[in-house]
């Protein structure tokens, strides 16, 4: 009974609480763990990990293979602070993060930026990202895209695009049920 009474609590935003939770990441107060990626270290509280993720391991010290030091920084902003910046790169990285930790609200802010940045010159790569990470709107969003550009191919991401089959093969299907419509309309 406790617990819905406090949940209810802290849905409501807390200001006071995120400044105290950044200044004692900022001053290391009790922090009990340690993210890596590169030569970047952040010493961080082990229970707002747990609090964010269900995926975070009980030793005290994860190295992120493959992690830029400015990705890592964003995805701690965001432990703490719910917050991100949102340059489209960032945010992939950031998407594939979210995944690999099991932190689901991250994963569904980013999809949610790209969703609202996709166009022609990223609806490739957008597509595949969303299929590896199984963001389907994000994947029937960039596959429509994909399938009412006549310059698709073109883009940089296509030749990736295309060793897709699946992915492919939805797009042609969704631009002939397109012209279908069209035809019907005219």
């Amino acid at each position: 009974m406790y617990y819905n009474q406090y949940n209810q609590q802290c849905a409501k935003k807390d200001e006071n609480r995120d400044l105290m939770l950044a200044r004692m990441l900022d001053e290391e107060l009790f922090t009990d763990f340690t993210l890596k990626a590169g030569d970047l270290e952040i010493k961080v509280h082990k229970a707002v990990l747990a609090a964010r993720s269900p995926v975070f391991p009980d030793h005290g010290v994860v190295e992120m293979q493959n992690v830029e030091p400015e990705t890592l920084e964003q995805l701690v902003s965001y432990l703490y602070c719910v917050s991100i910046e949102k340059e489209e790169g960032l945010v992939q990285d950031l998407l594939q993060l979210a995944d690999m930790y099991g932190i689901e609200d991250l994963k569904s802010e980013c999809e949610n930026i790209l969703l609202l940045t996709v166009n022609e010159n990223n609806a490739c790569e957008n597509a595949l990202l969303a299929d590896s990470f199984d963001c389907a709107p994000l994947r029937e969003r960039a596959i429509e895209i994909i399938a009412s550009s006549p310059n698709i191919t073109k883009t940089e991401g296509w030749y990736e695009f295309v060793r897709k089959p699946d992915l492919v093969t939805k797009a042609f299907e969704m631009r002939d049920v397109k012209n279908s419509l069209e035809d019907d309309f005219c």
